[in-house]
């Protein structure tokens, strides 16, 4: 898609714009992503990733913690939930903690466009300049 402007109308900001379509086609969000140096292919299995991910979390959490006769108000209520359970949530979850980096990757990819109020740039928390 080409814009044509005419120099009497061409300012810094108009210059910047016009060289940067702002459409919401996918095959300009994959190219922009190419020129960034990364591919939407990474970025769709990164959010595959993350959704399995998240999915299997819930499964660790609901074997770990869920007891049908309930008493929550103590941890007496561990005593009544199956070892095979308790192990089966335990190692599930602690396997699939470095796939939840991935998943916030992709979430930090997603809301980067937002700015530094919604990305909070980097992961020691120095927000990057643009």
């Amino acid at each position: 898609m080409a814009v044509l402007i005419s120099d009497s109308t061409l300012t810094p900001d108009t210059a910047k714009n016009a060289q940067h379509p702002t459409g919401n086609s996918l095959i300009e969000k994959e190219l922009l992503m190419i020129a960034q140096g990364r591919s939407l292919k990474l970025l769709r299995l990164a959010g595959i990733v993350g959704i399995i991910t998240g999915i299997a979390m819930s499964i660790a959490d609901i074997s770990l913690l869920y007891s049908s006769a309930g008493g929550y108000e103590s941890d007496a209520m561990l005593l009544t939930i199956p070892m095979w359970r308790l192990l089966l949530g335990h190692y599930l979850g602690v396997l699939m903690l470095p796939f939840y980096l991935i998943a916030l990757w992709h979430l930090y990819e997603g809301i980067k466009p937002g700015g530094a109020w919604l990305s909070a740039g980097r992961a020691d928390g120095v927000r990057r300049r643009n």
